[in-house]
């Protein structure tokens, strides 16, 4: 699924945040005219769906009518959000999104009033009958997950999209790099079986090294959890000049217009002929001699090389 960057601004500030400092590189706020240009190479390409994020989304002052574009050039909405935006919008988003994944953080992040605002707004999405997901983002000193299975209870969610922090590519952020990925192997194994026994579909963002698992592990991560793999594909984010990125943490890898390419499937080439030599690079000494580096498994992320 691609991904679309439509402002950098946010009311929030997690200290895991791998996209601070983007909006001094690129506008803040995507414009109008922008935005018309990419619903045309949408429609024209048929993409289905297009990730919404920022910052935070809901900050746009367009979001609304830029959502009921999306509806009206056939591409459906997905919307990323902390979940903090004024109760007015509920309805309308409710109306053009087709998922809202929503970033539930550790309570203890939260002011009392951002908490009860969260609640608020989970609690009159459901009501909207909006299908609505969770995000778990595992960093440094926030590794629990009771508080997001008891709100997936509370409010029926069957769905965590989770994640280790990455690197912000601009500035300092908490993130794990591959050794500290490692320790937290077992938190994430115990965190995916937590969710299997209340029926909640796990999926994870990005890929961990193999060698982190045990053969049985790995055997369950990739029966239960979606998207579990030791390798990564293109992200593929959209910043709000239309320039396009592999992935966050990659900004370096990056196009200047995907308007100019012939749909979704030949920016995915690009992206992946710009990382082949990269990919191939050993991050651990391990590597060298493992036999699934290079097929199963591209030893972590890839900003970490």
């Amino acid at each position: 699924m691609l991904n679309l960057f439509i402002t950098y601004q946010c009311n929030f500030n997690c200290d895991y945040c791998f996209i601070q400092g983007f909006g001094n590189e690129y506008p803040m706020v995507m414009d109008k005219k922008e935005f018309n240009k990419l619903c045309g190479w949408l429609e024209k390409h048929k993409v289905p769906t297009l990730g919404i994020l920022g910052g935070e989304p809901t900050m746009h002052p367009d979001l609304v009518a830029m959502l009921e574009q999306l509806n009206e050039v056939g591409v459906a909405p997905v919307l990323f959000t902390n979940g903090l935006f004024k109760k007015e919008l509920r309805k309308p988003l409710a109306e053009s999104v087709v998922n809202f994944v929503i970033n539930y953080n550790d309570p203890s992040m939260y002011t009392t009033k951002q908490w009860q605002q969260l609640q608020e707004n989970i609690k009159g999405l459901k009501e909207q009958a909006a299908r609505v997901s969770f995000s778990k983002n595992f960093s440094k000193g926030k590794i629990s997950y009771d508080y997001i299975l008891a709100a997936a209870a509370q409010y029926g969610i069957s769905n965590i999209r989770y994640d280790i922090s990455r690197p912000n590519p601009l500035t300092a952020n908490n993130y794990f790099n591959l050794e500290d990925a490692r320790e937290l192997v077992s938190q994430i194994l115990e965190f995916v079986r937590a969710c299997e026994q209340q029926n909640i579909h796990t999926g994870l963002d990005c890929c961990i090294p193999m060698c982190y698992f045990t053969e049985e592990a790995l055997d369950y991560m990739r029966h239960v959890s979606m998207k579990f793999s030791g390798i990564c594909h293109p992200s593929i984010d959209i910043q709000s000049d239309l320039s396009a990125t592999y992935c966050i943490p990659m900004k370096n890898t990056n196009l200047a217009d995907i308007t100019e390419f012939n749909g979704e499937m030949e920016v995915l080439t690009y992206f992946n002929q710009q990382v082949r030599e990269i990919r191939k690079k050993a991050s651990q000494e391990q590597c060298v001699s493992c036999d699934k580096f290079g097929r199963q498994c591209q030893g972590g992320c890839l900003a970490l090389k």
